[in-house]
């Protein structure tokens, strides 16, 4: 008995992708990677977003912090001469007289902020032996940087009534009158750039002035502590 045997050359019967199948499955490809890509592109937009976010955030409160605490203990008086303690305040800088560091016992100093292109310094001159008295100095000796990248540091004084702009204990309307709250605003700069940008935010914060109750104590014994020193 024959048989017969068919055979089917290779390939015949199985049928290729047309140019049109390939076309589209190359733009397909296309529009995934781009998808992909401006995926990547907005995390990573956001991702360095959120660090000038935090960098910012952190410069102001840092700064913020340090302006409260020291001049939130700011002391005036009425002593004559050279023991009077003052509070020169304007809308970009404030002199004043605090302890040199928060906590009961610590020596005065004179303090002195402002900005300075675009970074905030601080002077402080310790009354000691060697600078034996409360008178603030015209300029701003020694100071260092406080805070980097500010682009504006402004003071408000409030008076019970109104904000202003100004406060000196030396007018004769002020006598030895703290404003009773202060209003500090900063304007900071991101030292990172965000899509060729500098994020830029305004921070505020108000905080009161409490005049401790031993100020005039602390300044009778220094000036008997300067006498006894033949300073």
């Amino acid at each position: 008995m024959r048989r017969e045997v068919s055979i089917t050359p290779s390939g015949e019967g199985e049928r290729g992708l047309t140019l049109l199948e390939v076309v589209v499955a190359l733009l397909i490809s296309v529009l995934v990677m781009t998808a992909s890509l401006m995926l990547f592109r907005k995390t990573l937009l956001d991702s360095r977003q959120k660090m000038a976010e935090k960098e910012v955030l952190a410069e102001a409160t840092e700064l913020l912090d340090f302006v409260e605490r020291h001049l939130s203990l700011s002391q005036v008086n009425d002593l004559p001469g050279r023991w009077r303690m003052h509070f020169l305040g304007e809308e970009h800088r404030v002199k004043f007289i605090a302890p040199f560091s928060p906590g009961e016992g610590s020596d005065l100093a004179k303090f002195g902020l402002y900005l300075d292109g675009q970074v905030v310094k601080v002077s402080v001159m310790r009354v000691d032996r060697d600078n034996p008295d409360f008178v603030l100095p015209e300029g701003f000796s020694g100071a260092q940087p406080v805070a980097r990248n500010i682009l504006s540091l402004s003071f408000l004084y409030f008076d019970g009534q109104k904000w202003r702009s100004s406060w000196d204990t030396r007018e004769e309307e002020m006598l030895v009158r703290l404003p009773l709250q202060v209003k500090v605003t900063v304007v900071v700069q991101s030292s990172s750039r965000v899509e060729g940008r500098r994020l830029t935010r305004e921070f505020s914060r108000t905080f009161k002035l409490e005049q401790t109750p031993d100020t005039e104590e602390k300044t009778i014994s220094f000036r008997s502590f300067t006498a006894a020193g033949g300073s």
